[in-house]
């Protein structure tokens, strides 16, 4: 019996969703904006103040730094789902950032790949986040000599910005500069 292109085609669009691997998507229930995380979300802005300050030295200072580490630990403990809370893998790419721009490259690889791990399961919640992550794991791979995996990472960031299909925009994010 011949198995046609058309029928397997048709075949996986009736059961693709069933055949994705779990971590492919958020869970439905999740929210960017649930109140009741709202104690992550105000770690959150103060990391984000401090790292995005006009001032150089506050924004790559311990203090930044601590503020994104209270971050991962406090999201770390807060479970979605049976898994760490997104705004720990956000915490771990601002990390990876930092240790970039200090030219910690290896410390800013671990940061990124423990970051992205954290947060494929909700990529398309955060998705700046999640590109900001492949960037830099990237980025840092070419600089460590490892060309191919940068190459390949680059262009896993450009697949899926390519099959991107923006949501909108939460609310609590309009008023950040």
């Amino acid at each position: 019996m011949l198995f046609s292109a058309r029928a397997g085609a048709f075949l996986l669009a009736l059961a693709g969703p069933a055949l994705l691997p779990a971590a492919a998507a958020p869970s439905p229930a999740f929210r960017t904006d649930d109140p009741h995380y709202a104690r992550l979300y105000a770690l959150e802005d103060k990391a984000d103040a401090l790292f995005e300050s006009d001032d150089y030295a506050l924004s790559m200072s311990q203090k930044t730094r601590d503020a994104w580490t209270a971050l991962e630990t406090a999201a770390s403990h807060s479970k979605v789902q049976g898994q760490a809370h997104p705004l720990a893998g956000v915490a771990l790419i601002n990390l990876s950032s930092m240790d970039q721009i200090d030219g910690r490259n290896p410390d800013a690889l671990a940061h990124a790949d423990r970051g992205l791990a954290l947060l494929s399961p909700f990529r398309d919640a955060y998705p700046i986040y999640w590109m900001q992550g492949l960037s830099i794991k990237g980025y840092v791979q070419v600089t460590l000599n490892q060309i191919g995996a940068g190459v390949e990472t680059l262009a896993e960031a450009s697949r899926y910005i390519d099959g991107y299909s923006p949501a909108p925009i939460p609310r609590r994010w309009m008023n950040r500069r």
